[in-house]
């Protein structure tokens, strides 16, 4: 028995798509408060957290405080 088309598991998720420039193939995406946003603007708004969180895990605090998770 075959499962879900790809047609309806986009329905059934409730993804539209868009055509995003950064890639040759449809995407699709969930709006976010209904407005679609493309790589680049989701990149954009996220790029200053994953910044925050490379730099807090090479602190020494962040050393410290993984080695407490562990027990060291």
């Amino acid at each position: 028995m075959a499962g879900p088309s790809f047609e309806e598991w986009i329905s059934h998720l409730g993804l539209q798509q868009i055509n995003d420039p950064q890639f040759d193939k449809p995407v699709y995406r969930k709006t976010n408060f209904g407005k679609l946003e493309l790589s680049a603007e989701i990149e954009k708004r996220s790029a200053p957290a994953f910044a925050t969180l490379a730099t807090d895990g090479k602190s020494e605090a962040g050393a410290d405080a993984r080695a407490q998770r562990r027990g060291l």
